[in-house]
């Protein structure tokens, strides 16, 4: 895997899984809390970065989630 990617999940669960699934590669993953600091941080890294970084997010899915701001451009997105 690539240092070029950066995983940031947004609550303690999601955090624990990506480390689970990454236990070789911590350094990757930043826990961010709240859905609208997760949308800072990836609009953060697109400025930065532009296309050249990979950044996953995992937000939960609440039902006012598509109302932040910030989180509005990054339109792939995953519900299950």
């Amino acid at each position: 895997m690539p240092n070029s990617i950066l995983f940031l999940p947004e609550c303690h669960v999601d955090t624990a899984l990506m480390r689970a699934l990454l236990y070789d590669r911590q350094k990757l993953i930043i826990h961010i809390k709240g859905a609208p600091k997760v949308g800072d941080a990836l609009y953060q890294q697109a400025e930065r970065y532009g296309t050249s970084r990979l950044v996953v997010a995992m937000v939960d899915n609440d039902k006012h989630l598509f109302s932040i701001p910030k989180l509005q451009p990054f339109d792939q997105v995953v519900l299950r």
